[in-house]
């Protein structure tokens, strides 16, 4: 370990915490495991190293490990399934956060072991997180990155437990902000930086296929597995992560809820196949209007926490849960979630000319910086903005800060609306050349593999690159 990154093993931090081991790090945080000397007990201590930290994100990255500190410190105690905050300090030029040590391994090492999870074990872990969920929703909070990796199955109960509350956000709101969350789990709302509370239940449904299907959710196409799983659960991990948010669950108490329900409805018709049995639907009707009662009380709820108007009782469900049907659930699916992704691309896609604090606020610190191919340059990189594969780079002046090159590489698979969605956001000039269009689809439908033009006081590039994938570059005309 190099001294920049400041080796803290084995040494005694705020005259209380032992640093034993090295247990996770990235570009500005270290996470140790390590004893509290007078607590007696194990515990985990997360650094940020703040001369690490850019110059320009310094105050924005220190605001946010403040704020993860002022999360955990509210939510200590109000649920026994997320870790437990002790402390936070700072030391030198680095700042501490010291919470509880949970022993266990996490969905990501399960998953490592046994490929996949069976459909009782995973409707175990998800109404158990459900229920964490509800806690943390209730005092206003979004977790914002909820997958395999940031949930621990604990060793003495075996109970799922929610970890890393480092990106969280305090409130409901839609307004776009820094993004934040990982990429294969995340809604596309919340890749255009806009979070709330149905977004944990969304990652919480590509997390569900994860477990059962062993694979990403990125990389599966959930009509393949029917027949696989239940219906009823299928149908609730399609409402979780419908691409409309009004389709979504409102709520995981609704979510949690529709996940008994389809319980008991399945057991009720394994118990009753061949008759109506009145006591079954007597059952059924009691169940949907206990689930009425909590989608009452949590809308009561809430309404404070997002200052929503009075509730209107001719939004309250029926006798059964008002699940949508697969065909409401399906219908124009494709077409909504490839104009949700080309609004989402227009958002984070900037043309030269653009101040580099207007990139930053959209998207936040760059994967990397490096000095550019021509002189007093400096270029950054953006991967999977969006959805996996669709990468940004843009390149400024280092003298004014001012983009001088943007570019976009995107998977050979994109659909052509999305490309040319793309592309458009690349331009600013009124009048664009005729054979933009021609150009473009010479090169997606692999005719040429290269197309250059001019368009107002910009030049560009579009072509198919060595990975097969589609590459789009503008640049000021005096800039190369």
């Amino acid at each position: 370990m190099t001294n920049s990154s400041l080796d803290l093993s084995s040494q005694l931090l705020n005259n209380r915490y032992y640093l034993h081991d090295l247990i996770a790090q990235s570009n500005y945080t270290q996470v140790f495991l390590a004893s509290d000397l007078v607590g007696n007990r194990k515990c985990v201590v997360k650094q940020l190293c703040l001369n690490l930290c850019p110059a320009k994100a310094k105050q924005a990255i220190e605001s946010m490990f403040w704020q993860e500190a002022q999360i955990l410190n509210k939510l200590t105690g109000k649920h026994p399934q997320i870790c437990q905050f002790y402390g936070y300090f700072r030391d030198h030029d680095a700042l501490y956060l010291v919470q509880e040590w949970i022993s266990g391994i996490t969905l990501e090492q399960k998953l490592h072991q046994q490929h996949q999870l069976s459909e009782s074990e995973t409707k175990e872990i998800l109404l158990s997180l459900l229920s964490v969920l509800e806690c943390i929703h209730r005092l206003g909070i979004i977790h914002r990155d909820i997958k395999p990796n940031n949930i621990i199955l604990r060793s003495e109960d075996n109970l799922p437990v929610l970890i890393d509350f480092g990106v969280a956000q305090i409130g409901d709101r839609r307004e776009p902000k820094i993004i934040v969350g990982t990429p294969g789990y995340m809604s596309l709302e919340q890749a255009m930086g806009q979070a709330a509370y149905d977004n944990d239940l969304y990652s919480l449904g590509l997390t569900a296929i994860h477990l059962l299907t062993g694979k990403p959710p990125q990389n599966i196409n959930l009509e393949h597995y029917q027949s696989y799983f239940s219906r009823n659960l299928m149908t609730v991990i399609k409402r979780a992560i419908a691409p409309q948010t009004e389709q979504r669950f409102a709520s995981a108490t609704e979510m949690r809820s529709a996940l008994q329900y389809s319980e008991e409805l399945s057991s009720a018709t394994k118990a009753n196949t061949s008759k109506f049995n009145p006591r079954s639907w007597g059952i059924c009707l009691l169940i949907g209007m206990q689930l009425a009662g909590s989608y009452l009380g949590w809308r009561y709820l809430t309404a404070e926490l997002n200052e929503q108007p009075p509730i209107n009782f001719a939004d309250l469900p029926q006798a059964q849960l008002p699940l949508p049907t697969e065909a409401e659930i399906e219908n124009d699916a494709q077409a909504t979630i490839l104009a949700t992704k080309n609004k989402a691309l227009q958002a984070v896609i900037f043309t030269p000319g653009t101040e580099e604090n207007k990139i930053l606020q959209a998207l936040g610190e760059p994967v990397w910086r490096q000095p550019g191919f021509w002189a007093n340059s400096i270029a950054w990189s953006y991967e999977d903005v969006i959805a996996e594969g669709i990468d940004l780079g843009y390149i400024f002046d280092s003298q004014t800060n001012e983009l001088r090159q943007a570019e976009i590489a995107v998977p050979p698979s994109t659909n052509f609306s999305a490309v040319r969605s793309a592309l458009d956001s690349l331009l600013t000039a009124e009048t664009l050349p005729a054979d933009l269009e021609p150009g473009l689809k010479a090169v997606y439908q692999r005719q040429q593999a290269t197309h250059n033009f001019t368009a107002g006081g910009l030049e560009g590039i579009i072509q198919r690159n060595q990975q097969d994938r589609i590459y789009m570059a503008v640049w000021a005309a005096d800039f190369h």
